[in-house]
């Protein structure tokens, strides 16, 4: 299968078409959440370019996470390492860490109840 070579601000990106390209399927996060409990939490960051971040596909994956119940910690808009400006960067640490106790303080007092 070739390879396609793309050029942006950020420097040639590597990679190669197929039907995975449009969707979740095939790829290493999405072993991990086809095997996960769907009875527990489970909490992504998005974080990538701003060019990728805006594109359909991405709000289309979003989506289907969000679908399953899976709770999002939006990225925010900063200065990212590519020297873009704009949105992608990941949140916070302390953003996430709130969050993720946020999650697991609701999830463990749903269990009790």
């Amino acid at each position: 299968m070739p390879w396609i070579v793309s050029m942006g601000p950020w420097g040639v990106q590597l990679s190669r078409p197929g039907p995975r390209a449009a969707s979740l399927q095939g790829h290493g996060e999405t072993c991990v959440i086809r095997a996960w409990d769907c009875r527990k939490p489970l909490l992504f960051c998005p974080a990538m370019n701003t060019v990728m971040w805006e594109h359909p596909i991405t709000a289309q994956q979003l989506g289907q996470l969000k679908a399953f119940g899976y709770v999002e910690i939006p990225c925010v808009a900063k200065k990212l390492v590519c020297g873009d400006q704009g949105l992608g960067a990941m949140a916070e640490v302390g953003t996430i860490v709130d969050k993720v106790k946020e999650v697991l303080f609701q999830h463990g007092g749903s269990q009790h109840s």
